[in-house]
């Protein structure tokens, strides 16, 4: 059995609530990524493993692969360039 969920925050990721979670409930793990628009950065917790990246629109080069195709990044990125484009 697994349990899923999703939520919007304008905080950070709960990563201390996971990680108390986990050492309560040994036979359980969790994954979970996020983006935070705002603030420019996303990552992915995987069982008390928390890994984020800072980005710009500009350059999504240390992003891997996965996390910007999960967020859709690489449309986002085309976008923004379109966008400064035409204000030039």
């Amino acid at each position: 059995s697994y349990i899923t969920g999703s939520f919007m925050s304008a905080w950070s990721p709960p990563t201390a609530a996971y990680d108390t979670f986990l050492s309560e409930n040994e036979d359980c793990t969790i994954t979970s990524s996020y983006d935070e628009e705002g603030m420019s950065y996303v990552g992915i917790y995987d069982n008390g493993h928390d890994e984020s990246y800072d980005y710009d629109l500009s350059d999504l080069s240390d992003i891997p692969d996965h996390i910007i195709e999960e967020f859709a990044l690489d449309e986002r990125r085309e976008q923004w360039l379109e966008w400064n484009e035409e204000e030039e």
